[in-house]
């Protein structure tokens, strides 16, 4: 037990001495990251997750929930109707990335998660408008599942934002 324990420690020690394993961030300047979750009020409240989760740092990062079609109230928007409820999604992405100090044109990353049988075209088509706003567009990739949380749920869209610190 004493020797597994030794090589343990050896094996850590090791491991910490080898380039780009330890945290360099003190000797280098940069601070440590902070981070921060947030539940604004535009969105409805959950228990089983945060809306989003900002990382402090370099740059800020934010990381956002699977947004749904949803009021501040849980109540389903545009039932049956996937180019709505990506509507209402990307709303909600909004206000999740505002309450980070963040916009659409932030974002790096969407995964956007569609009901098997549902089109992506109106989907696409939504997000086509909004990118055509003088917006990037950001990585998007299309999941189709077969089903979300919810049996109204359609589509639900998932994202990563950064923004550049000055």
């Amino acid at each position: 037990m004493m020797r597994a324990v030794i090589c343990l420690s050896l094996g850590l020690i090791a491991l910490l001495t080898l380039p780009g394993c330890r945290d360099t961030s003190r000797r280098s300047g940069i601070p440590r990251a902070q981070v921060r979750h947030l539940n604004p009020d535009e969105l409805c409240k959950a228990d089983e997750k945060t809306q989003a989760v900002v990382v402090f740092g370099p740059n800020r990062t934010i990381y956002i929930s699977a947004q749904h079609s949803v009021d501040p109230e849980n109540r389903v928007i545009g039932v049956g109707d996937v180019r709505q409820q990506t509507e209402m999604a990307l709303k909600n992405l909004e206000y999740a990335l505002a309450s980070g100090g963040a916009g659409m044109q932030h974002l790096v990353k969407c995964t956007i998660y569609l009901v098997a049988g549902q089109p992506s075209e109106r989907c696409l088509d939504v997000l086509k408008r909004r990118w055509s706003e003088g917006v990037n567009p950001p990585t998007v990739t299309f999941v189709y599942v077969p089903a979300l949380s919810r049996p109204e749920f359609l589509v639900a869209i998932e994202a990563t934002a950064v923004i550049p610190q000055d």
